[in-house]
């Protein structure tokens, strides 16, 4: 079972919360056919903390979060009881380090009511260079053009030239 926990930084403060540690997901608990139950996969439950802005959001989106997790019973063979495990909702509890943290995968949330929403243009340049035979630069330009629409040139990782970044809309609402 992946164990997780969500780390959120109040970027006035500085300071560092921690969720309860969320043992697997619903493909998990059904993979390892484990008798408690998780109605969600992670990405479903990770949107819960979507748009978590203040200290209070992150401790409902918690709560919210905890509750895709249904109790569990194991047999206590010392006390040759049943013990229901699970079911109540844990606290978010504040961190120094996050180094403490022995989960698994650690996701960090931050508040963001200082930030504003960009739409930055992503360009990648794939460079190749092929040989072909023709009468003139045109011809060898149209069978090129002809050859790579055909699928016969196909640019990768590999033909990486270079990238830029470009802010085309600043300050969305």
């Amino acid at each position: 079972m992946t164990r997780r926990t969500i780390i959120y930084k109040d970027s006035e403060t500085g300071k560092l919360y921690a969720s309860p540690e969320f043992n697997g997901d619903k493909t998990e608990f059904e993979m390892f056919q484990l008798s408690g139950e998780c109605d969600a996969d992670w990405n479903d439950i990770l949107k819960e903390f979507k748009g978590v802005n203040t200290l209070r959001e992150f401790m409902d989106a918690s709560e919210r979060a905890q509750k895709h997790y249904k109790p569990f019973v194991i047999y206590n063979e010392t006390a040759n009881t049943p013990t229901e495990l699970g079911g109540e909702i844990l606290p978010v509890y504040e961190i120094d380090n996050i180094s403490k943290i022995k989960s698994d995968h650690v996701i960090m949330i931050k508040n963001k009511i200082n930030q504003k929403l960009y739409r930055v243009k992503i360009t990648e340049n794939l460079v190749m260079t092929v040989e072909v035979e023709a009468e003139n630069e045109s011809d060898a330009e149209q069978q090129v053009d002809d050859n790579w629409h055909k699928g016969e040139y196909i640019l990768d990782d590999t033909n990486f030239m270079d990238v830029t970044f470009e802010v085309i809309d600043n300050e969305l609402e």
